[in-house]
């Protein structure tokens, strides 16, 4: 983080290889802000990181 100067971080493979319970430990560990989610192997499948949204994702199931 300090040698680079990170200001913020992109997450890839969202659909298949990190679990999205995985991203609340990347944000406590570096305290740089999640930009992007990329969710899918197509150039249209990056979003702009919603925690709101995110949040809802993972506990909605649990509760429909």
């Amino acid at each position: 983080k300090d040698a680079a100067s990170v200001t913020g971080i992109v997450l890839t493979k969202i659909d298949s290889t990190i679990k999205p319970g995985a991203i609340v430990p990347i944000f406590l560990k570096f305290k740089i802000p999640i930009l992007f989610l990329g969710t899918g192997e197509g150039v249209d499948d990056i979003e702009t990181f919603n925690p709101r949204d995110f949040v809802d994702s993972l506990i909605s199931p649990f509760f429909s």
